[in-house]
């Protein structure tokens, strides 16, 4: 009786453990422009399928496996941006809207953890 109240104890937990959704904590990087050398903060909240760049609102992200996708506003010239993230190398481009053409600015990404 012990035995099988202990394997049922065990096949309910991996089932909890199998079934439960697995939520991402949000990710804080901290982004670096290639040319000026101007920085920028980033937050991905993947459960929500959320991307917060700098103070702006949350924009709607595109998770995938190899790249973070999302449009907003890009605060340099508050125009209209479409960034991509890829999310191996940490290199952040931003293509914005600027006078009457796009333009492509690069950043390098690093995690980083809140100190407060």
């Amino acid at each position: 009786m012990k035995l099988q109240n202990a394997v049922y104890g065990m096949v309910l937990s991996a089932i909890f453990l199998v079934t439960a959704p697995a939520y991402a904590q949000p990710v804080n990087l901290a982004c670096k422009e290639s040319l000026a050398g101007n920085e920028r903060r980033v937050t991905f909240d993947e459960s929500l399928g959320t991307a917060f760049y700098s103070d702006d609102p949350a924009s709607h992200a595109e998770f995938a496996d190899g790249n973070i996708k999302w449009s907003g506003k890009f605060d340099m010239f508050y125009n209209q941006a479409d960034f991509i993230l890829d999310r191996m190398t940490g290199i952040l481009v931003a293509y914005a809207a600027y006078d009457g053409g796009r333009m492509r600015l690069e950043f390098n990404c690093v995690v980083v953890e809140k100190k407060f």
